[in-house]
């Protein structure tokens, strides 16, 4: 009876030793993260291991974890050291820098977009002045005989009738200056209609949306082992690595660099008044829990996904 007892025993402590689930949760995990965490302790002892995300992929490369999860997007790299669950997020690689955007920055960005449809808006209105002149001379009291006077009041009624307000001293009486009249009503329409959109985006701009191309331009930093890194490392030639985000923050904050490609969900949490996160994503990319090679948890994991 006394053998009986103690294999029983060692049995239950078995039982117990392989229900307790070793999992890493990173410095960087969330919400979604802490959820399946709570879903898992509801079926398993969950022995809770903090630290770096670094770390995070160590322990399951060494086997002190079985399970690690925390904004851990899915790479064929990491795929070598263990299995990925199915996804349970998207994200993607985005720009974090100091908001840089000011009155005077609006308007230059306002006057480099718009200036040549001002041009040739008032190429537009000398040509159409001309023409009334010429179709309404000797008809039209409004329109003077004189070339420069008459050209001047033709310019006057263009002005005036492309911006629709008709202020009715002067109104074409031939049926070619009513045609004239028509289309520059349709032309003053369209024309204004985008110096409004020119300036709201020069007025709401997200100066954080850099294009790939100028990005060796910047000084730039990202976290060193990182999807990020793996992603930008080709398109710049002197690209700052940091051990983790705080610290790329720190050096974005003082100057050091002029901005930080990072994955958007965690450089979302940094964003503070002076700072802007863009609003174009780089580089789509998904999160999932990495397991151990052969991990029997693994499948109940994507159960709790689900």
């Amino acid at each position: 009876m006394k053998w009986f007892n103690i294999i029983f025993l060692l049995f239950l402590t078995n039982v117990t030793i392989a229900d307790e689930l070793n999992v890493f949760l990173t410095d960087s995990a969330d919400n979604k993260e802490l959820q399946i965490v709570d879903s898992l302790k509801e079926k398993y002892n969950c022995n809770i291991i903090n630290g770096s995300f670094h770390e995070g992929i160590q322990s399951i490369k060494n086997g002190k974890a079985d399970i690690a999860l925390g904004n851990i997007t899915i790479t064929s790299e990491r795929e070598k050291i263990g299995d990925f669950t199915i996804p349970y997020a998207d994200s993607s690689i985005k720009i974090l820098k100091k908001d840089e955007v000011t009155l005077q920055t609006q308007i230059v960005t306002f006057i480099t977009k718009s200036y040549k449809v001002f041009l040739v808006f008032i190429g537009f209105i000398f040509v159409c002045g001309s023409l009334f002149y010429l179709a309404e001379l000797g008809q039209n009291s409004g329109i003077n005989n004189n070339p420069i006077k008459g050209i001047g009041e033709g310019m006057w009624l263009t002005l005036a009738t492309s911006t629709t307000v008709g202020y009715g001293d002067i109104s074409p009486k031939k049926i070619f200056g009513r045609i004239l009249a028509s289309v520059i009503m349709f032309v003053g329409i369209m024309t204004f209609s985008y110096v409004i959109s020119v300036a709201n985006d020069a007025w709401s701009s997200n100066n954080a949306n850099i294009e790939v191309k100028d990005f060796n331009k910047f000084n730039v930093g990202t976290v060193d082992n990182s999807t990020s890194k793996q992603w930008v490392e080709d398109k710049v030639n002197d690209l700052k690595l940091y051990d983790n985000v705080d610290k790329a923050y720190i050096a974005l904050n003082i100057g050091e660099i002029d901005f930080i490609v990072y994955d958007g969900i965690i450089l979302d949490k940094l964003v503070t008044k002076g700072f802007i996160l863009s609003d174009v994503s780089y580089n789509s990319q998904q999160y999932g829990v990495l397991t151990k090679n052969g991990c029997k948890y693994r499948d109940l994991v994507n159960s709790v996904i689900k």
